[in-house]
């Protein structure tokens, strides 16, 4: 008495229908993704789709066992969408270097998507961040961002940081992606697919003089990613001392995934000096909850145009 009803179960899969042996199994793997709203996402599509699949969260410090599964064979899974701290984990998994990766990738050492197709049993990898990053970024300053040099300062040293390096620094790397950039630049309410880009993309034209710089908490990490992208380093700290005319911000610092929720980065000290410093700058944060974020709140109270990481998500 009291409890559910297998039949009243059943009635609540997303759906409303149960579960088979042929339905598909997808995740968000990560630390502390409690607030990941992936799962609400992607129930939406398969449900709007018709799609036999479910898709929950894998809330793993360490990630070595669940992959090790996923080699063997182990568990039924088909897909994972992957975040902090497993994304260079997922590279190695999911054949880095070695696998057909799409272009601007290679060498990137993090993946935010792993999946197996229906008729493979090989895991392969992908990093949707550096479309993301581009897109949101040229949705903060309402122009194609390789239309004129500019300053950055990444706050972090992370997979994240890796795909904004990536995306900001070589027109490349989002090249294979242009068509789509077009149409959504434009407002198309229909968007090409992306996996109707080409394979070889075109040779874009000299990019603009971008400036960047790398902050972390220990700038030893910091040091290591800005020498593989040819941009300064250094401590959060350091911060006082730039004016850039983009922060991007890629800890967990100010999110529910965060142990220190309430702390956010670079704090109210430093962001009001830099408000007063260079008034242009413009800030995004790779979080998207809360929203806005406490960041994301600090700096347009200060007069500063910022976006949360929602359109990157």
């Amino acid at each position: 008495p009291g409890q559910w009803t297998v039949a009243e179960l059943r009635s609540c899969w997303p759906g409303g229908q149960a579960p088979t042996a042929r339905t598909a199994v997808f995740g968000v793997l990560g630390e502390r993704v409690a607030g990941s709203a992936s799962p609400a996402l992607f129930t939406a599509l398969f449900e709007r789709g018709g799609i036999d699949g479910v898709y929950g969260r894998f809330d793993l410090a360490d990630a070595g066992g669940l992959l090790g599964r996923l080699a063997d064979g182990g568990w039924p899974l088909r897909g994972l969408s992957v975040t902090a701290p497993h994304k260079q984990a997922a590279w190695w998994f999911g054949g880095g270097d070695h696998a057909p990766a799409e272009a601007g990738v290679k060498g990137l050492l993090a993946y935010n998507t792993l999946f197996r197709a229906a008729d493979d049993a090989r895991w392969r990898g992908a990093n949707t961040d550096v479309l993301g990053v581009r897109a949101a970024v040229e949705a903060l300053f309402g122009e194609d961002w390789f239309a004129k040099p500019r300053s950055v300062c990444v706050l972090g040293a992370g997979g994240a940081a890796r795909a904004v390096l990536r995306a900001l620094a070589d027109p490349r790397a989002t090249a294979r992606w242009e068509p789509w950039l077009a149409a959504w630049r434009a407002g198309a309410k229909a968007l090409p697919p992306l996996d109707s880009a080409p394979d070889a993309p075109s040779e874009p034209g000299a990019p603009a003089a971008i400036e960047l710089a790398v902050l972390a908490r220990k700038p030893k990490r910091a040091m290591v990613l800005a020498r593989e992208f040819g941009a300064g380093f250094g401590h959060f700290d350091d911060l006082e001392m730039l004016a850039p005319d983009l922060i991007v911000h890629t800890t967990q610092a100010g999110s529910p995934a965060s142990r220190e929720r309430h702390h956010w980065l670079p704090g109210p000290a430093a962001l009001a000096a830099l408000a007063e410093r260079a008034p242009h700058c413009r800030i995004l944060d790779a979080n998207y909850k809360p929203d806005p974020t406490p960041l994301v709140a600090a700096a347009r109270q200060l007069g500063l145009s910022a976006a949360t990481g929602r359109l990157w998500f």
